[in-house]
């Protein structure tokens, strides 16, 4: 897969991925000005990836039919969405 930043997820062939999640996270370590969504195949991270200066242009890069969901205390704190 790609391994530079993408323009939105609904650009991508998908069809290798089992179960497709995307992981928005607020200024994590390897990209501390930005928020990231990242494309996951169930648990494991891909190279995918999208980068925004705000949350809402992070929420733009990701399709409509994926349904939001909240990270619970458990998961990294810089991780504010999650969209499977």
């Amino acid at each position: 897969m790609i391994n530079e930043p993408i323009n939105h997820f609904s650009d991508l062939d998908l069809s290798d991925i089992e179960l497709p999640i995307i992981v928005v996270y607020e200024k994590p370590l390897d990209f501390p000005q930005h928020f990231v969504a990242r494309l996951f195949d169930t648990d494991k991270p891909t190279n995918c990836y999208t980068l925004a200066d705000t949350i809402e242009d992070i929420r733009k890069t990701i399709p409509p039919y994926y349904t939001k969901i909240m990270p619970n205390e458990h998961d990294d704190p810089n991780i504010k969405e999650i969209y499977v």
